[in-house]
């Protein structure tokens, strides 16, 4: 066979696959910039937009000073704005949504709204404190669909991590499920939240065997070193963003379930290095881890999420700290025999 022949099938050979590894590239791009445009988001991804969508707006919609109550879903479950907004006379977002998120994020997303003259309620789970450096699934997905510009904040070792660690084999099963009408996420709907953001429908007769069960099964939290910088980093910038502002910020123990373990020298120990670490950074810090704990008959169906009267009862005490600090018109005691 002539040489020229040959030559001929290698050229093509070769266009065919200098085609393919475009396309390839092309794809890869694309999903890493801008996913939404081949694909819909987890239904986790898309709950958490909208609820930091419906409470961004509860938010702006309101006139400073306000008091802004942050965290994960410990937040969100555990604490009643509403109540808190009775109480104090000023006006209250529960802007708590997902852990999963990160405390970076978490605080990055409430600095957005924060104006001169609120009050931030910081309430963060322990975990939160003790995580790692590298984004997680949930905050990789998350940013990817709903806050791409988040990634552009990140030094080059975390925001290649944002461009590509999108679970995409979830996303495309996700696509699949919505366009077959599936529906997802249970008591985790935006329709579930009240004008100011508190988590609805947890009463007693909405828990079932499993979410007892799964309250049953939790364990006391481990006890790590405060060494993350991301976290150190967050918290730094969080309180020189208030201070530019003109933002009162407190902090007040997370809801979580009481185990016996709790009243042990170690976790005493552990509650106090809490305390110091926060307070490092200027952050005032209000009442005892004591009085955030709940027994397992006022929890809904984790160990950070209380049910109604779990929140009612935390809220009230929350609230004994809370007006030893800013003037309340309401006293918490009536106020939760009132509620």
């Amino acid at each position: 066979m002539p040489l020229f022949v040959h030559r001929r099938k290698f050229s093509h050979a070769a266009i065919y696959l200098a085609m393919l590894v475009a396309s390839i590239v092309t794809f890869a791009v694309v999903i890493a910039f801008s996913p939404g445009r081949l694909m819909q988001a987890a239904w986790e991804s898309r709950w958490i937009n909208e609820s930091y969508e419906m409470k961004t707006r509860a938010a702006n919609s309101l006139p400073a000073p306000r008091i802004i109550a942050i965290g994960g879903s410990s937040v969100l479950f555990g604490i009643s704005a509403s109540m808190i907004e009775k109480v104090t006379g000023i006006s209250t977002v529960n802007f708590g949504v997902h852990a999963g998120l990160n405390l970076p994020y978490i605080l990055d997303r409430s600095k957005r709204i924060l104006r001169s003259g609120d009050v931030a309620l910081l309430s963060i789970e322990y975990p939160l404190l003790h995580v790692g450096d590298r984004p997680s699934s949930v905050l990789v997905d998350y940013v990817a669909f709903y806050d791409p510009d988040y990634r552009w904040s990140r030094d080059f070792d975390e925001m290649a991590r944002y461009f590509f660690g999108v679970d995409f084999l979830t996303a495309i099963f996700d696509t699949a499920k919505r366009w077959s009408g599936f529906q997802a996420g249970g008591i985790l709907k935006v329709e579930r939240l009240n004008h100011r953001g508190d988590q609805t429908g947890t009463t007693a007769s909405e828990i079932t065997p499993k979410m007892q069960a799964r309250v049953a099964a939790s364990e006391p939290l481990q006890i790590k070193p405060l060494d993350s910088v991301a976290v150190a980093t967050a918290l730094a910038d969080l309180m020189n963003d208030a201070r530019n502002k003109g933002v009162r910020v407190y902090a007040v123990w997370p809801n979580t379930l009481r185990f016996p373990d709790y009243e042990s020298s170690a976790y005493r120990t552990y509650f106090q290095t809490v305390r110091a670490y926060l307070e490092s950074f200027g952050v005032t810090v209000l009442g005892d881890p004591y009085s955030a704990m709940l027994s397992s008959q006022e929890m809904f169906d984790t160990a950070y999420h209380p049910n109604a009267l779990g929140r009612e009862r935390r809220t009230s005490r929350l609230l004994q700290d809370l007006c030893s600090v800013i003037r309340c018109s309401g006293e918490p005691a009536v106020a939760m025999a009132q509620w």
